[in-house]
């Protein structure tokens, strides 16, 4: 899932959930719902659609418990630890272009086999 269509994701949700919300400003605790969206879109491309919907109803209830408790929900913040080893990961990712792929699927020669070592029958005890 791209980091746009968890925000999406996160919106509709969070408009579900207060239906006299007519636009996203008019939702309670506006400032909660911006850092939660950053938190999804910088996880979005990381983890899967299931993954992130249950995070999302995380994000909800903790949304509405704050609200009947008459306090700010604490929201979710990705440490600058985490993103730096995300951006270490990016980095060193080396991009293949199409015309590599493309030769290294067609390519006909053959590898020699792998040695393998013997498996010998061993006793338990």
């Amino acid at each position: 899932m791209t980091a746009a269509e968890a925000k999406t994701t996160l919106v509709r949700a969070a408009k579900r959930s207060w239906p006299n919300a007519a636009k996203t400003s008019d939702l309670p605790f506006l400032d909660y719902w911006k850092k939660q969206a950053e938190w999804l879109a910088f996880h979005a491309p990381h983890i899967g659609d299931v993954l992130l919907k249950d995070y999302v109803k995380m994000m909800l209830a903790e949304a509405k418990a704050a609200e009947r408790q008459r306090r700010a929900p604490r929201p979710w913040i990705v440490p600058d630890e985490v993103k730096a080893i995300w951006r270490k990961v990016e980095a060193e990712k080396e991009p293949v272009t199409p015309m590599e792929a493309k030769e290294a699927k067609t390519s006909t020669e053959a590898s020699p086999p792998s040695p393998q070592p013997r498996l010998r029958q061993g006793r338990l005890l």
